[in-house]
């Protein structure tokens, strides 16, 4: 199911936009929150791990599409989030030659909370995390 769907306008190519989120373990580079990520393998079936928000996740490529600027990541369980299977999914689509609408999305499986629970963390950690790609697009 559905948990939490994050849509905004960046003013940037899309292909900016994607030369940084497609870098699977470089979350450091643009999002705020990570205060470690590390690299297991390269391209399909990789696994970052991720140290963020006082905790640790382990999140597997489960698909990386440059045409179609998308990519789509399965948590590994165990969790620290309230929830079971676990994906996310970020896509692209150029609004105009400058600027480029991100989606994000998380979907999971079962949650040990209120969905509006689960998506009060998830959701101001997104934006949070696309402020993060605003500020890293433009000190390129």
């Amino acid at each position: 199911m559905e948990i939490v769907r994050v849509t905004e306008a960046i003013n940037a190519p899309i292909g900016q936009v994607w030369g940084i989120v497609a870098g699977f373990g470089a979350l450091r580079t643009w999002m705020p929150a990570a205060e470690s990520c590390s690299l297991e393998g390269d391209g399909i079936g990789s696994v970052r791990t991720v140290r963020a928000l006082g905790g640790e996740t382990r999140e597997k490529l489960t698909h990386c599409d440059p045409l179609a600027f998308r990519l789509a990541y399965a948590l590994q369980d165990p969790t620290i989030l309230p929830a079971t299977g676990v994906v996310g999914e970020m896509s692209l689509r150029a609004i105009d030659n400058h600027t480029t609408e991100l989606t994000w999305v998380t979907r999971a499986e079962q949650l040990s909370v209120p969905v509006k629970d689960f998506a009060a963390v998830i959701e101001p950690f997104y934006r949070d995390s696309i402020a993060g790609l605003r500020r890293a697009l433009r000190s390129e």
